[in-house]
């Protein structure tokens, strides 16, 4: 083998070894690149899944605040007598006394038989107990159609509050007219004043 030829062999190595640490270099280099590619891909796919969880949880706020807004609107203005009414109750209680007013009242039991009340005076208001008053018409938005008062001597005031009701649904009424005296003939013509084609009937009640 002459100078040349190992001179040949030699340089192909060193080509070669040149080449292959080219291609490692560059091998490293791509790898390199993929790894801060991957890097970023990751960071923007955890960014995007922080703002969509962001923005489902804002929209989940958004949808639980419509359904409040909803369910505000829905009931909003409705009082618990008309909500029980949705509800399928047939027979609701309004925790009010029936009067001519919105105000609230002290009343006693004192003095009287069992079962009856009377209003105090202003200066004696601190011997009762308060109760809230309300009228028909506010408390009653559906039309009635039969009336029954024996509220020991309020019925008068009452009636007055359910005006709008017998005026214009015009009820049947059973109301008691004998806790006062004037009642018989007061509560009769405030009635024929509203409804003039009503019919009267008494009917004497006996106790044992």
């Amino acid at each position: 083998m002459n100078r040349f030829d190992m001179m040949g062999k030699d340089a192909l190595s060193k080509v070669e070894e040149i080449m292959n640490a080219t291609k490692l270099n560059e091998f490293l280099h791509r790898k390199e690149e993929e790894e801060k590619k991957e890097s970023v891909q990751e960071r923007e796919d955890t960014s995007e899944k922080e703002n969509g969880s962001d923005k489902e949880n804002v929209t989940e706020k958004e949808n639980v605040s419509d359904k409040k807004d909803d369910q505000a609107e829905n009931t909003g203005g409705r009082d618990e007598k008309e909500q029980q009414a949705e509800q399928g109750k047939q027979v609701y209680v309004i925790p009010k006394g029936a009067w001519d007013c919105e105000t609230v009242l002290d009343l006693s039991s004192e003095g009287t038989e069992e079962g009856r009340t009377h209003v105090l005076s202003d200066d004696a208001k601190e011997h009762g107990y308060a109760i809230e008053t309300s009228t028909v018409d506010k408390e009653v938005k559906e039309p009635i159609s039969f009336m029954k008062m024996d509220i020991e001597g309020a019925e008068l005031r009452a009636l007055h509050g359910a005006e709008k009701q017998i005026r214009t649904n015009r009820p049947k009424l059973a109301v008691c007219v004998y806790h006062k005296n004037e009642d018989i003939l007061e509560i009769w013509n405030y009635l024929r004043e509203l409804v003039p084609e009503y019919r009267f009937y008494l009917n004497h009640a006996f106790s044992e």
